[in-house]
């Protein structure tokens, strides 16, 4: 036991005169002598500068509350649940007097109670983005047929337009030669898997291969036949492209 005359607990600085909060008064026991009331940081900071004389103090708060050693031995902190102490580490701050609060949600536990409560709605967006992913990737139907459908109704509506009005001889060689640079491809192209087992295809390859070069000039009972098949073709390649 540390000789009583060389430690500050032995001397009379404590309690200090500054008034003790209501309830906030605490009493410290050493030697077999009760001294106090002082206030909790008086009493930590004058066991916590005593060295290994705080494990011979025992504390309480207030005059009847329960004493209980401010600081355990080492060798008693693997063992002091056993032995029903309230102390959990070597220096003990008084918390055990104090109501514990409530650990707040680390951040992970807040995530996946988040998850938890809002489960149907992340299943519907995962699903949202996975189709929609999907459609991106994967080549949209016909694309390429569509393409063409369009370019060749373009030229049927350019060929009606020069038709409204007084065209000369050199507008419809201009046309005939911007008609061929879209078509040359697209016929080359078609040719390549147009069968009847590819309808759509056939159908594009027959109009621009075959009619829509015998439609560009001015009206005539020839091409009035034409454009009627024309129409034909185009129109039943639109249906079976569906909307």
């Amino acid at each position: 036991m540390a000789n009583p005359s060389n430690c500050p607990l032995a001397t009379n600085v404590y309690p200090r005169d500054a008034p003790i909060p209501p309830g906030e008064a605490w009493y410290y026991e050493l030697d077999g002598r009760t001294h106090g009331p002082i206030s909790w940081t008086d009493l930590e900071e004058l066991l916590n500068r005593s060295g290994e004389t705080a494990l011979e103090v025992r504390v309480r708060k207030g005059e009847d509350g329960p004493w209980t050693q401010f600081r355990a031995p080492p060798a008693a902190i693997g063992s002091v649940g056993a032995k029903g102490s309230n102390w959990e580490s070597p220096a003990w701050s008084g918390e055990a007097s104090r109501p514990r609060q409530s650990q707040s949600p680390t951040p992970r536990s807040d995530v996946r109670g988040l998850l938890r409560s809002h489960w149907d709605i992340g299943v519907a967006i995962v699903v949202w983005i996975l189709l929609n992913v999907s459609y991106l990737a994967w080549p949209q139907s016909h694309s390429s047929e569509r393409r063409y459908l369009q370019s060749l109704r373009a030229i049927e509506d350019e060929v009606r337009d020069l038709r409204s009005k007084p065209t000369s001889d050199a507008e419809w060689h201009e046309l005939a030669k911007r008609a061929r640079a879209t078509l040359d491809p697209m016929v080359s192209d078609l040719k390549k898997s147009a069968s009847s087992s590819e309808p759509v295809k056939q159908q594009l390859l027959w109009a621009a291969r075959d009619l829509v070069p015998r439609t560009i000039g001015p009206r005539t009972k020839e091409r009035d036949e034409t454009e009627r098949r024309l129409k034909e073709y185009l129109d039943g390649a639109e249906r079976e492209l569906g909307p």
